[in-house]
């Protein structure tokens, strides 16, 4: 008999895990984005160095001692060596170290290159962002629009471009990263409780609270929603809650010390603080300017862009037509937040408004399918090609020039030096100092520090009857060989600090502060002959407390791991998504293709054609000037923003465009004022602004050639009605400005005009 031919049709849902695993297929959503995410990092690949012009260079001087640091045996680095003019300064014990301690392991681990490890993480969170929000959201929503809120996220303005180029924000830009992780992992315990998943939440969580406390207490309450929308049993609502308390204890060996030990430091005010950036109303639905590559300075433009504004129309549709309620919650979250944004002017909360806007737009898939009535396969390409389209100035990173060579603590003391700040310590932010004011560098330390042999015992002060030879000197601890005759004291010149002590052949000694100064005073407290004196930064009462809460958190955490991976009698795992179909995958890979040739072609240095403006097209409409100065500063040109009519009250927006035609020797500020306009040279002073570096950046690290915006806002209030001009008056400050270190300004063809320089134009307050 001849055999029939069986016709057996597999049920998914019929089949073993084990089985369902071995058919599962590669998630080609996860390359597509991956891929994606690349190529918008492509500046941090193909550029050497760092960019001068932000904060990214602070973090790495920050990640250089981190390295230095661990290089020496110390896990955790509470000190900072180099900062202070040398004598040092906790600043890694207040300030989050998950940012530094990443580029500093990866330096050790892979690079040996602190500059290139930055850059990968830069690079490495931008990836992870969008793989990780593309995980999140397939899970629910489906794998096409994964793909869709992973790239509105990326290519946002804001975390395409803002953060890690123009703001430089190394830890916001991780916080972006972990932001969708965290909320992945939650969705993970509470839809999956796999045996690994609390622990997965825990970890991600601590990394996150390690990076950016504030960014975490948002994704806490993004996590709370997330569990109040999604149905699950009362036990992973309690699982959930007691990984995430894991996670708090785990990150406790930052948190804690830093919390208890704040009132233990002073903290001073910052040398400089960059322009803040403002969000307005009608600056959110702004369309995004494209980066003009002779500006040396970028300021932040805080906008959605048309990407995020025509997408969030769609989605908004999208939920009230098909009922999309999940990303309807995600979507009102996210115009919560930029009101939020709005009312407080705190832009990090901008990064959680554009996640949760990003989640929401991704119903406009289902939109768009259910309005065009065609193929889910023709659909998702399309939106993809628009999305990259209404992105488009967000994939023109700015270009930098490799213009820091080295990040060694010769080099982060000449940063102070030169008035510029604390190296390790981003523009703006405060320093824990435990010296007295004020402070003298000392020529002995800073020597030093140039010819790689620290001595912090002056020899200037060492007689027969007491020695000190230098052994070693580490970032954390120095160890002499002294002898001494009787009870003596030895100033040390390191800043004083809890957690500092003192051993004489490993006998504990006295350690104190200098009463007038601040530095360390050791006690011998009698005789001895070539006596081994080590001087360790070490725990204190607070940090004990928090390593025990951290250990326990990690082994409780474990433990419970251990113990479900026993009890769970699968061993196959099956995550049961659906994932994005070969044909799909095929498709974008295409227009992947596609888009790293306009990259190749358009975007790189060296490319044979270019989308960046002309260079200076930055100053399209203002009014040129071209007054010299005779320190080597110009003002190009100038504008009033705000028109020529005032009222009483009323500010005026000007902005100042200057330039360097030499390179600046000193840091100079700037202040503007209303003077008379028919005796502009000897009419009094109005209104006049507090001095300030232009642009608010230090004109010693101004590049010649490349023009500086420097926006300013003066107020017309108290003052009499009648016709105004503005002047503008340069000061030499350091750090005070003396009325003789005033600037003249002269004219392009040479002529003297004096120490104050009147713009063209006139203003009528009423």
């Amino acid at each position: 008999m001849k055999p029939q031919n069986l016709d057996i049709t597999l049920i998914e849902a019929d089949l073993p895990l084990w089985m369902k695993q071995a058919r599962r297929s590669v998630d080609w959503g996860v390359l597509v984005v991956m891929f994606f995410s690349l190529l918008l990092a492509w500046a941090f690949f193909l550029q050497e160095g760092l960019p001068h012009n932000n904060a990214t260079q602070n973090y790495a001087y920050m990640a250089y001692n981190y390295r230095e640091s661990l290089r020496e045996g110390v896990i955790y680095p509470r000190w900072s060596a180099p900062a202070v003019y040398g004598y040092g300064a906790p600043i890694p014990n207040y300030y989050p170290p998950g940012a530094p301690y990443t580029a500093a392991a990866l330096d050790l681990l892979f690079f040996d290159d602190t500059l290139l490890a930055v850059r990968m993480v830069y690079a490495l969170s931008l990836i992870t962002a969008g793989v990780m929000t593309y995980v999140f959201v397939m899970r629910w929503a489906g794998a096409g629009a994964g793909v869709i809120a992973a790239l509105l996220y990326v290519y946002s303005p804001y975390v395409g471009l803002t953060v890690p180029h123009v703001i430089g924000d190394l830890p916001d830009i991780m916080a972006l990263a972990l932001l969708p992780a965290v909320l992945w992992a939650a969705n993970r315990v509470l839809l999956l409780n796999h045996s690994m998943d609390a622990i997965w939440l825990a970890g991600l969580f601590a990394a996150l609270i390690l990076t950016d406390i504030p960014f975490a207490i948002l994704t806490g309450g993004l996590a709370i929603i997330l569990m109040c929308i999604t149905p699950a049993n009362r036990g992973r609502y309690i699982l959930l809650s007691m990984a995430m308390l894991c996670g708090v204890g785990l990150a406790s060996i930052y948190w804690l010390p830093a919390w208890l030990e704040h009132g233990l430091v002073r903290w001073q005010p910052p040398a400089y603080e960059p322009l803040p950036a403002s969000i307005t109303l009608s600056g959110l639905f702004a369309p995004l300017r494209r980066i003009d590559l002779n500006a040396q300075i970028n300021h932040p433009q805080i906008t959605l862009g048309y990407l995020g504004i025509s997408f969030s129309l769609l989605a908004a549709l999208a939920v009230y037509q098909l009922r999309r309620w999940k990303q309807g919650v995600f979507l009102f979250i996210g115009v919560v937040l930029l009101l939020i944004c709005l009312w407080t002017q705190q832009i990090w909360v901008m990064g959680g408004a554009v996640f949760c806007l990003s989640v929401g737009g991704s119903a406009a898939l289902s939109l768009c399918e259910q309005l065009l009535k065609t193929q889910h396969r023709v659909i998702l390409p399309l939106l993809l090609l628009g999305i990259l389209a209404l992105s488009f100035p967000a994939w023109l990173s700015p270009r930098w020039e490799a213009d820091l060579d080295t990040l060694d603590p010769a080099t982060q003391i000449n940063y102070e030096i030169e008035g510029l700040g604390v190296a390790a310590l981003p523009p703006g932010a405060d320093l824990p100092l435990t010296l007295n004011e004020p402070i003298t560098p000392s020529t002995t330390l800073i020597t030093g520090y140039q010819t790689g042999q620290v001595i912090r015992i002056p020899p200037a002060r060492l007689t027969g009857d007491r020695q000190a030879n230098l052994l070693f000197s580490r970032t954390h601890s120095d160890r002499y060989q002294v002898s001494t005759r009787s009870l003596t004291r030895f100033d040390v010149l390191r800043a004083y600090a809890p957690g500092w002590y003192a051993t004489l052949n490993n006998r504990q000694v006295s350690l104190d502060p200098d009463p007038q100064t601040g530095l360390m005073v050791v006690t011998i407290p009698e005789a001895t002959t070539n006596a081994n004196l080590e001087i360790n930064y070490g725990s204190t009462p607070q940090r004990d407390l928090a390593r025990f809460i951290s250990l326990t958190s990690l082994l409780l955490i474990l433990l419970f791991t251990v113990i479900r991976l026993l009890r769970d009698e699968t061993r196959v795992f099956y995550d049961d998504v659906q994932l994005l179909l070969v044909e799909d995958a095929r498709l974008l890979g295409l227009i992947c293709a596609g888009f790293g040739l306009v990259i190749l072609l358009f975007v790189v240095p060296g490319a044979p054609y270019t989308l960046y403006p002309r260079s200076g097209a930055g100053l399209d409409g203002y009014i040129g000037v071209r007054a010299r100065t005779d320190v080597g500063m110009e003002m190009l040109a100038f504008q009033v923003h705000s028109g020529a009519d005032y009222h009483v009250g009323d500010d005026v927006m000007v902005t100042l465009a200057w330039r360097a035609s030499r390179r600046l020797l000193q840091n100079y500020r700037v202040q503007v004022y209303l003077v008379d306009a028919d005796a502009p040279q000897t009419s009094p002073r109005w209104r006049i602004t507090s001095a300030r570096y232009p642009g608010g950046y230090p004109t010693r690290r101004w590049i010649t050639g490349e023009y500086v915006l420097d926006p300013h806002r003066i107020s017309t209030a108290t003052i009499p009605p009648g016709d105004y001009r503005i002047a503008v008056i340069l000061t030499y400050c350091n750090p005070t400005c003396p009325p003789e270190s005033k600037v003249n300004f002269f004219s392009s063809s040479g002529e003297f005009i004096g120490e104050r320089l009147v713009l063209p134009v006139r203003l009528n307050v009423q």
